[in-house]
């Protein structure tokens, strides 16, 4: 049978007690057992006492016995906690009946996160972040763990959240290239392409490097720009290198850079006799060399 009231948790050792009220107390007690047990009770002082002097040094006391009206309850509850939170004998450590002790701590790790957030300080102070992640680092622990900073990375990556979330990429990319940091570092870039280069991977990838040819060769950009195309015969016209090298004038040399240059690329360079031959000399008769003549 229900019974509704009001009741005390006791210890048996020292006398201490935490109060509450319930319509259902003997339900309530379960609860209550069942969190002690799991380590898991909202009242710090409760769950201390509970893990020092074991789960057979409490017993229930059910202290007001009467009808389930929430109001009425809360009232009497209310009275008890005016008297009893704040002395030493009294485990509660929330003073309002009308809010649970859950809901006051998380109220107030809220309201603490939020002003640690405000000055830079506790968890958001950076030299204790720089501290706690080089402790980390060094153990191989939280985030740089293998299997769960692993896990971490790959659920993020899948979901688009965390590292991976589209605007949070955008404004780190933003920040490093600003700062010369993280991938726009010199250091880490020439890292990155000799790894790449070794392993034939990113841009030294054949097939990547097939893709991004093609990709350029369709829209006119990187190397098949005409841009590109006109500072690297003005680099070679300098130095004397590519098709104004000594020799690649001679018969054969012009039309095997006109094929690598123009033909394979795609591009008609403006003054290259082979990309736009002049037209043959008229022989007075209205005829061009080379047109069939009946």
């Amino acid at each position: 049978m229900r019974q509704a009231g009001i009741y005390y948790i006791r210890n048996l050792i020292n006398g201490k007690f935490y109060l509450g009220r319930a319509v259902d107390i003997n339900a309530r007690w379960r609860q209550h057992r069942g969190a002690l047990r799991k380590g898991t009770h909202d009242n710090k002082h409760l769950q201390r006492s509970f893990q020092k002097y074991g789960e057979d040094s409490f017993r229930l006391e059910i202290r007001v016995r009467m009808d389930p009206v929430e109001a009425l309850l809360i009232n009497i509850e209310q009275q008890l906690l005016d008297r009893w939170v704040g002395q030493q004998q009294c485990y509660n450590i929330n003073s309002n009946a009308s809010t649970p002790d859950a809901r006051v701590r998380r109220m107030g790790t809220l309201a603490g996160m939020v002003s640690q957030k405000a000055n830079r300080t506790g968890m958001y102070d950076p030299e204790a972040r720089a501290r706690a992640h080089a402790v980390q680092r060094a153990k191989g622990t939280g985030f740089y763990d293998p299997n769960t900073g692993a896990k971490g990375r790959a659920s993020q990556k899948a979901n688009g959240t965390g590292f991976f979330n589209a605007d949070v990429l955008a404004r780190t990319h933003a920040t490093q290239k600003a700062n010369g940091t993280g991938l726009w570092n010199a250091e880490a870039q020439a890292r990155i392409r000799a790894t790449q280069k070794a392993n034939g991977t990113g841009v030294y990838d054949p097939e990547a490097q097939a893709r991004s040819r093609a990709t350029q060769k369709a829209n006119g950009t990187g190397i098949f720009s005409a841009d590109a195309h006109a500072r690297s015969y003005a680099t070679q016209k300098a130095n004397g290198i590519g098709i104004f090298a000594p020799g690649m004038r001679a018969a054969g040399g012009r039309a095997a850079m006109h094929l690598q240059w123009h033909v394979n690329r795609g591009i008609q360079k403006p003054g290259c006799s082979l990309c736009f031959p002049p037209p043959a000399p008229n022989d007075g008769a209205g005829n061009n060399a080379g047109d069939m003549v009946e």
